[in-house]
């Protein structure tokens, strides 16, 4: 997806400025809502020791690398056609998305190693959060 020259009007493929944009806002809203959420449950993590929470974090973590690749593919996606690129550089979404699920596939196996691991050498919770009076 490259962004429409001036003197054409958009055709599938082009966005205009207003589009672009937004393309922009949204893959940074995403980078930056994964990261807050890491902060959050490294915390909660590191205050209970769940598995559960790690399992969550490595979710987080996951989602953050990817809202990070996505920002980078929109980037360069919405780059003009070049001599080099003449229909635009709109193939760096697609591989973006390729390097993504290569990424999650590895650490589907990392994570599941350590849940079965888990599952046959139980750990208690450390501690509970205490959220009201009554007791768990």
């Amino acid at each position: 997806m490259s962004i429409a020259p001036d003197n054409q009007q958009p055709n599938v493929g082009w966005v205009d400025a207003a589009g672009a944009r937004l393309m922009r806002l949204a893959a940074i809203a995403s980078v930056s809502v994964a990261c807050v959420l890491i902060v959050a449950k490294i915390i909660a993590a590191l205050m209970t020791g769940s598995a559960s929470l790690l399992s969550s974090l490595v979710d987080s973590l996951l989602d953050a690398f990817t809202s990070l690749i996505n920002l980078i593919a929109v980037r360069h996606a919405l780059q003009p056609a070049d001599k080099e690129h003449r229909f635009g550089h709109g193939k760096a979404e697609p591989l973006a998305g390729l390097a993504q699920s290569a990424f999650i596939a590895g650490s589907v196996t990392g994570l599941d190693r350590f849940s079965i691991v888990r599952t046959w050498r139980t750990a208690p919770i450390r501690r509970m959060i205490k959220l009201s009076n009554n007791q768990f």
